[in-house]
């Protein structure tokens, strides 16, 4: 999968793009990074309306690569080392978002796979808008 990331875009676009490709998971954008297995404070959030272009430096727009096989801690150290950003994946369980650094050691075919069966158990459609607690 591939994910466009344009500088006058926000980050709401990246969201939803990245949800196209796996379902029960959902990204997150925060101002700081945080420790390995540690969460994310919720104040540090970047608000999804946010441009692209008040969080980079870039001249240009970029393409990320993602493979469903890459480890969830290896796509979030890619975010910030190669484009500056800090990003914090979250698995869906049921009617809740679960930050997943826990399991940052998952690959994200694992974690969305994981979030399709807890969602299953409890019945919940990934396209049911109600249904998706906000973090």
């Amino acid at each position: 999968m591939k994910l466009h990331i344009k500088k006058n875009g926000s980050i709401s676009d990246i969201q939803k793009e990245f949800n196209t490709g796996f379902p029960y998971l959902k990204i997150e954008f925060f101002w700081h990074s945080h420790a390995n297995r540690e969460l994310s404070p919720k104040n540090d959030k970047i608000d999804p309306l946010t441009s692209v272009a008040k969080l980079v430096k870039w001249d240009r727009d970029k393409v990320i690569k993602v493979n469903e096989q890459m480890k969830t801690i290896e796509f979030e150290t890619m975010w910030e080392k190669k484009y500056g950003l800090f990003v914090q994946v979250f698995r869906k369980s049921g009617r809740v978002w679960l930050e997943t650094s826990h399991t940052d050691d998952w690959s994200l075919e694992r974690q969305n796979e994981e979030g399709k069966m807890m969602s299953s158990i409890h019945n919940v459609n990934p396209e049911e808008e109600n249904a998706w607690d906000e973090y």
